[in-house]
């Protein structure tokens, strides 16, 4: 029976080994979190890479939208306002949520429920390279 206890006996080393493994998780978490709402205050912002021209029409580039139509481009984010799914389906003239129906117009209107504020509209612009960036 000794033999056999002093197999599951763990040194005191490698038992705070142990948990500061186990506790270093939530504080990576944490930092990371942290990280990402200070990078929002502090003005840094996620840029989607679109390439040296404006494509036709609707795109859905990364977690934006590309409307690209009668010379005017707009970008919208793709997330819905009702629950923050995200928009990846178009019929016709509309963007559809897959996940509980809202639909925008190509203006980023809200047209059919639930949703019922407008998408949130993204800037277009180009960086040194003439290369177009959507900034969220």
């Amino acid at each position: 029976m000794n033999s056999h206890k002093e197999n599951i006996k763990i040194d005191r080393r490698k038992f705070i080994n142990y948990l500061l493994g186990i506790l270093s998780v939530p504080a990576i978490l944490w930092w990371l979190y942290v990280g990402r709402r200070n990078e929002r205050i502090w003005g840094g912002k996620e840029r989607i890479f679109v390439g040296k021209e404006l494509p036709n029409g609707v795109n859905f580039i990364g977690t934006a939208i590309l409307v690209n139509k009668d010379q005017k481009a707009r970008a919208y984010d793709a997330k819905c306002t009702h629950l923050g799914c995200q928009i990846k389906k178009l019929e016709g003239d509309v963007m559809v949520c897959q996940c509980h129906g809202s639909r925008f117009d190509l203006n980023g209107k809200p047209t059919k429920g639930p949703a019922m504020k407008s998408l949130r509209e993204l800037t277009i612009s180009k960086d040194n390279s003439g290369n177009y960036l959507i900034s969220k």
